[in-house]
């Protein structure tokens, strides 16, 4: 059970940092394309649509932009409090998007629109670093997933031979220790991940 619970866990922990990866990895895209749309065309709704519609269509951030475009073109400046919500959920770059696409519903002007370009690349040369420091942290997960199955495997040879077996489990305080130790084995593995998640955000 506390396998089934640590393995359900990591997999939908692995599964949202997946995919909080992939929207990072088209916010700067996005911020370039629609700083060179809105200078070109200063209609913001029109820009952003088009915007959203140029990025990676198997990636997570094309559906979630082209929803809020539709619920700003109904429901107008009041969406942008739900986007910016959402959006804190997901991942700071992301939020920093949505609100300077805001300021910049909300502001215009020639000005605005070039401070707005500066920002989309700036954040593009932050995405960059960021994807180095998720390389580095993804060496340091694997490390520590190494152990984990290493001290796994020999754990399982204990457990595959019937001699070793039955001394291993005739002792209820082996068995205790068994439990602490997929216990302990788990939290560690939750405790490295957040300390690696920590350090690429």
């Amino acid at each position: 059970v506390i396998i089934s619970a640590f393995g359900v866990h990591g997999f939908l922990t692995a599964a949202w940092d997946r995919m909080r990866r992939e929207v990072e990895k088209d916010v700067p895209t996005l911020m370039l394309r629609l700083s060179g749309m809105i200078q070109a065309a200063p209609n913001v709704l029109e820009s952003l649509d088009e915007a959203a519609h140029s990025l990676d269509h198997n990636r997570p951030l094309r559906p979630w932009l082209m929803h809020w475009v539709s619920e700003i073109q109904e429901r107008g400046l009041s969406a942008f409090d739900d986007m910016q919500e959402e959006a804190e959920t997901i991942s700071p770059s992301l939020l920093l998007a949505t609100v300077e696409i805001r300021r910049l519903w909300e502001s215009g002007g020639g000005g605005y629109i070039e401070s707005f370009r500066l920002v989309a690349e700036h954040l593009s040369e932050l995405m960059n670093t960021r994807a180095m420091a998720y390389a580095k942290s993804g060496r340091s997960g694997n490390l520590a997933r190494i152990i984990i199955l290493s001290a796994l495997f020999s754990l399982s040879f204990i457990m595959n031979n019937p001699t070793s077996r039955s001394l291993f489990l005739s002792n209820p305080f082996t068995r205790i220790g068994l439990v602490f130790f997929f216990l302990w084995a788990g939290l560690g593995w939750l405790y490295i991940r957040s300390i690696l998640k920590s350090v690429t955000t």
